[in-house]
This record gives C-alpha cells, sequence and structure tokens, in this order.
C-alpha cells in the first residue's frame, strides 16, 4: 500500500483535489479498500464504482473544503467539515454540505468513510 503523507485535513485536500482533476493515481493511494461514500442524495458508492466512474471521465468543477476540525482516535481519525462542491452539468449543481470523513493510520492516513449532507440554502 502506498504512503501518503500529511495530517488527516491534508488528505481530505489531496482526495478533494483528485475528484476535481480526475488524478485517479492520487484518488486511488488515498483511499482504503472497502471506502464508502455516501453521497448529500443518500446514494452510496464503494470504492471500486467510483475510481471506474472517475477512470471515465467523473469530475467536479469544484471540490472546496472550509471550516475542517479532527478528532485524532490513536490511529482512526474523524473530520468534519463544510464542503463546496460544483458538478458540470447545465446548468451547473452547485452543492454546498458538511461532511463526516474517517481516516485510518496505515502508513499514512487514508480515507475509510466519507458522508456529506446538504446545507440549508444560504449556508
Amino acid at each position: 500500500m502506498a504512503e501518503t503523507t500529511g495530517s488527516p485535513e491534508d488528505v481530505i485536500r489531496q482526495w478533494a483535489k483528485a475528484n476535481t482533476e480526475g488524478d485517479v493515481e492520487t484518488w486511488d493511494r488515498v483511499v482504503l479498500e472497502g471506502f464508502s461514500y455516501v453521497h448529500s442524495a443518500s446514494n452510496l458508492e464503494r470504492k471500486p464504482e467510483m475510481l471506474e466512474a472517475f477512470r471515465n471521465g467523473r469530475r467536479y468543477s469544484k471540490w472546496d473544503t472550509e471550516g475542517m476540525a479532527t478528532e485524532d482516535f490513536g490511529g482512526a481519525a474523524v473530520v468534519t467539515g463544510i464542503g463546496r462542491l460544483e458538478v458540470p452539468r447545465e446548468p451547473p449543481l452547485v452543492l454546498n454540505v458538511r461532511f463526516t470523513a474517517t481516516l485510518l493510520d496505515r502508513d499514512g492516513w487514508k480515507l475509510a468513510a466519507f458522508q456529506t449532507t446538504r446545507l440549508p440554502e444560504g449556508q
């Protein structure tokens, strides 16, 4: 398993950037096997299907984070924050979400789970 560097928050920033650039190598490196993503619309995706989607051209045009806070549980960390996302469609889908991410220290921090919940309009 390839090593990741930086804090849990750094790993989330790397992952978010990989989501916008279609950087499958980085995305794969910072995400554990067994990873699950519960989207704000409640659909569940796992690592294999997400990797395939990125290989086939899925991109976010924006995936910014703010206000991240980390709780380190010794080998596991939970990060919460705000995500500002944009999905390229016509018209663009703009999502403001609160997220919770679970990361495990496996030769560096790696994402195990990610969940988003839409924020009310204007937040």
